[in-house]
């Protein structure tokens, strides 16, 4: 036992001299080292370690030299980074945040745009009317007849609703045939008697070319026109169904006081009962909507007076004098023609150029033809009712007996005071 005493004060001695001996040395090289014992029981130091105890603590300074290094402050260049990826995290949040914004304010416009402007079909005539709907997006369907070989045949139709089928029968009128000559259907109109051809509609193009013989720009452009079936007069109305229509308190007696027709000077200066009546747009006008017929619109007369040709006339490239009534160059103008004579053209209908020029229902504008309604179906140039000048001229067509040839053309458009003279061709129009 004092063995092991000796033993453990000889290395305790040992242990001290070598303490001081690493002290004096250390200090010339690191400054002055920590005092022993300075670290309490339960400090933490630099490396993590517990001094449990100032012997622990000189051991760990015996034996390893000194305390693994220690900074004095946070290192400035990771410091300056994690400051950067903090700053760039931040300006990323802000940017989502501004993104989302945008996003939500853009979602919002586009909800209300859908709410106040509603693509679909306007068209209240449609199968598929969209009573919602603030912007047309061509998507109208119609119900109607499709076969364009059909007297029925309706240029809007798209869905066939069965109705191309057999000739109809119409209220006022009496089926005379149904295949005259060319195979069109011919009826005559009860209360006046006027024989009257169905044609079958169709698209044809409206207007002259600019090459076309002293053709005008109110002949331009030329378009597509599409014209429903509708029912045109045979013939122009002559004086004999004038005067029926005056003697029996229909229309004012244009012939004067004398209700005798015969007997009226002035009705005989046509010398033929059979001749076109001549009389003023709201005569004509006053006479279609008494017996419940219509003037024809410019795009209804110029379909029929074409006859499915594209050529100036609808003979071809020229008239004679068998075809229609009309002055020569250098001659006199011819007399007036009974109505039923002259040569029919492919409709069968008589003196559509020459004769008596023919009244329309349209209102004169020059510059329809470059409107987006000259291309509708069945258009119809209207006055303006908030112009009082509007309406004053209207249309007539297909020349008279003292016009010279170019004036008879099948696109030539004149325009006339409703007060002067033309003819009248009535129509009758199914309903649409």
């Amino acid at each position: 036992m004092k063995t092991i005493s000796v033993v453990l004060l000889l290395c305790c001695v040992a242990v001290v001299g070598l303490v001081m001996a690493r002290s004096s040395s250390s200090s010339a090289d690191a400054g002055e080292p920590e005092p022993i014992g300075a670290r309490q029981n339960g400090d933490v130091n630099c490396s993590g370690s517990i001094d449990l105890s100032d012997g622990i603590y000189i051991l760990n300074w015996l034996f390893l030299g000194s305390e693994p290094p220690c900074p004095l402050a946070d290192p400035p260049d990771l410091v300056e980074r994690i400051n950067e990826l903090e700053r760039a995290l931040s300006d990323r949040d802000a940017e989502l945040q501004e993104t989302r914004r945008a996003l939500d304010e853009s979602r919002s416009e586009l909800a209300r745009i859908r709410e106040v402007c509603v693509a679909g079909c306007t068209d209240p005539d449609a199968v598929n009317f969209d009573q919602n709907a603030t912007i047309d997006d061509d998507s109208c369907e119609f119900e109607g007849c499709t076969d364009r070989e059909s007297i029925n045949y309706d240029p809007r139709a798209d869905i066939d609703d069965g109705s191309c089928g057999d000739l109809p029968l119409i209220d006022g009128f009496t089926l005379l045939t149904d295949s005259n000559e060319k195979g069109l259907p011919e009826y005559r109109h009860d209360r006046t008697s006027i024989v009257m051809v169905m044609l079958p509609g169709g698209t044809f193009t409206m207007g002259s070319p600019a090459d076309e013989i002293e053709s005008t720009e109110i002949e331009r452009p030329q378009h597509e026109v599409s014209v429903s079936p509708f029912l045109i007069a045979k013939y122009e109305v002559d004086w004999t169904q004038w005067a029926n229509a005056v003697s029996i308190g229909f229309v004012r007696n244009t012939c004067g006081t004398s209700d005798n027709f015969v007997e009226n000077s002035w009705c005989r200066r046509s010398r033929h009962h059979c001749a076109p009546a001549s009389v003023s747009w709201n005569q004509a006008r006053t006479f279609c909507e008494t017996m419940q017929l219509e003037l024809p619109t410019e795009a209804q007369w110029e379909y029929a007076c074409r006859a499915g040709t594209d050529t100036p006339f609808s003979f071809g490239e020229t008239l004679n004098p068998r075809d229609a009534t009309f002055r020569e160059s250098g001659h006199h103008p011819p007399t007036i023609h009974c109505v039923e004579t002259k040569s029919p053209n492919a409709f069968t209908l008589h003196n559509m150029h020459g004769n008596e020029r023919e009244w329309c229902l349209d209102a004169y504008d020059p510059d329809f033809y470059s409107t987006a309604d000259a291309t509708k179906p069945n258009p119809v140039a209207r006055a303006d009712p908030d112009d009082p000048d509007s309406g004053l001229f209207r249309v007539a067509r297909g020349g008279r007996r003292q016009s010279l040839l170019e004036f008879c053309r099948s696109a030539y458009r004149e325009p006339l005071e409703r007060r002067e003279d033309a003819g009248v061709r009535p129509v009758w129009n199914f309903p649409r």
